[in-house]
């Protein structure tokens, strides 16, 4: 996959040259490589393959790390909500094939996943010990984040508010401790300045510009107008962008007129974005399954179930399912029925518990639906990979509520 061959290159970049370039430097430079990827996963890959020279061992690794993440938020959510119902528990591991492949790929995923437990963990801390040592834990974890995955560089403003109402909650003086929240704001500064000096850009990744036009624009314009427009408007930026000099004014003529196109019709793409975030919850991961249990098939550089769904709606996707092998139609179906059944159990939970559960519950709440609003267009399986675990206890305490209400409703009528 181009994301694990960027991370390596990355890391190998830093570890022989202390270069980090995420692209092969006995090539052309491309300036959009040296932000393409913050560094912190390939650091990681780095490292352990300092004490291991196998990459099997860094799977092992993140095999680990998956397994800590769901064991501490079971934990969690045992001791606020009591035991587990197990038979619900293993049925949905045993489809959470998404879970078990990002663990095994060489991609940041469930590192971040790992990153985002701990900080649940940690911020669970500050309410419980109303330390400032953990407020500055948590800070620094929050810093890490987004120096792993570029999305959580916007992170830093909603955790003002964060900051300050946990430090509201436990500090006699809230308003001070609460400044704590400047460090990764410092952070993001400091790391764009450094893009800045290398590329001449002040942009925190230029993975945000590919995104807005190849993602945000386009598939907003092959739903509305079709595949013909789509492209059209896509090639027409891409050939304008090539004539002009100067990496950063092209990445800022790119941004310009994707916003631009995106601003006309700007209440069209929210309703098209929102869709999207709910979709983020239900795909069933046919390019996750397809690449691991495919890998050598000619079909996996054809476009999936997020074109089509843009394209065509659920129909584009039934007809697109036609195509697929027996055993993958088979995975899908059964994921895509467990999934809308999970999406179910979340909505159900927070219903029937919304005012009941701890501050720390709203939170992880807050970063589900954080990468749930930022994926918007390009939602897929492999999105919800941070946050699975918190998502995924959510929906199994949810489904069990609802099952135990209906129980007791069919035994009155008895």
């Amino acid at each position: 996959m181009l994301d694990s061959l960027e991370y390596l290159e990355l890391s190998k970049n830093i570890g022989h040259y202390f270069e980090f370039y995420c692209g092969d430097l006995s090539k052309n430079i491309d300036y959009g490589y040296y932000t393409r990827r913050p560094p912190l996963y390939s650091i990681f890959l780095l490292v352990t393959s300092l004490f291991f020279t196998s990459k099997a061992t860094i799977i092992i690794v993140q095999s680990l790390l998956s397994i800590s993440s769901i064991l501490v938020t079971k934990n969690f959510f045992e001791d606020q909500f009591g035991q587990i119902n197990k038979i619900i528990l293993y049925l949905f591991t045993i489809f959470s094939l998404s879970q078990f492949i990002y663990a095994n790929m060489l991609m940041s995923e469930i590192f971040v996943q790992f990153l985002i437990v701990l900080t649940i963990y940690v911020a669970n801390l500050i309410l419980k010990y109303k330390s400032t040592k953990h407020l500055l834990i948590y800070q620094s974890l929050i810093t890490l984040l987004l120096l792993t995955k570029p999305v959580f560089y916007l992170l830093v403003i909603p955790n003002i508010i964060i900051t300050f109402i946990f430090c509201k909650r436990v500090f006699l003086k809230p308003t001070l401790t609460s400044l704590t929240s400047i460090i990764p704001i410092v952070i993001v500064l400091l790391y764009c300045h450094w893009n800045f000096e290398r590329t001449g850009s002040y942009d925190f990744s230029s993975i945000q510009h590919v995104n807005l036009k190849d993602y945000n624009l386009k598939y907003f314009h092959l739903n509305k107008y079709g595949e013909e427009y789509a492209n059209k408007v896509n090639h027409d930026i891409t050939v304008k962008s090539r004539e002009i000099s100067g990496y950063p004014k092209k990445i800022e003529f790119i941004k310009t007129q994707s916003i631009d196109h995106l601003s006309k019709e700007l209440i069209p793409y929210i309703f098209f974005h929102l869709r999207g975030s709910i979709k983020f919850f239900i795909d069933p991961g046919r390019y996750d399954l397809f690449m691991f249990f495919y890998p050598n098939s000619n079909k996996i550089s054809e476009v999936g179930f997020l074109s089509h769904f843009n394209k065509d709606g659920f129909l584009g996707v039934f007809k697109f399912l036609k195509t697929q092998p027996t055993p993958l139609i088979i995975s899908l179906v059964i994921i895509l029925i467990l999934n809308i059944v999970k999406f179910l159990g979340f909505i159900w939970f927070w219903l029937k518990n919304a005012k009941n559960v701890n501050l720390i519950f709203y939170v992880m709440l807050f970063f589900i639906l954080f990468l749930a609003g930022i994926s918007g267009p390009v939602s897929a399986a492999r999105f919800t990979i941070p946050i699975y675990p918190l998502y995924f206890f959510f929906a199994i305490y949810g489904i069990n509520s609802f099952i135990k209400i209906s129980n007791l409703t069919v035994s009155k009528h008895l």
